[in-house]
């Protein structure tokens, strides 16, 4: 029997109406063999209002916790 090949590719796009009022972030880990084999790969993705500080603080603190 044939072994699968895991294979992961992303990118990032962002649009926006007005992105003085809109925050996103993103953070994609993918570990090394054997570790992505066994497990994959990972992604988060924040969205915030930019308005809301907190909101924006805790998208801006999930996603460089991440990892």
């Amino acid at each position: 029997m044939a072994k699968a090949q895991l294979l992961i590719s992303y990118g990032q796009a962002f649009v926006a109406p007005d992105r003085r009022e809109h925050r996103s972030s993103m953070s994609v880990r993918i570990p090394e063999e054997p570790l992505l084999q066994a497990k994959g790969g990972c992604a988060i993705i924040s969205d915030s209002v930019a308005r809301n500080s907190l909101a924006k603080q805790a998208g801006d603190l999930s996603v460089r916790g991440f990892g």
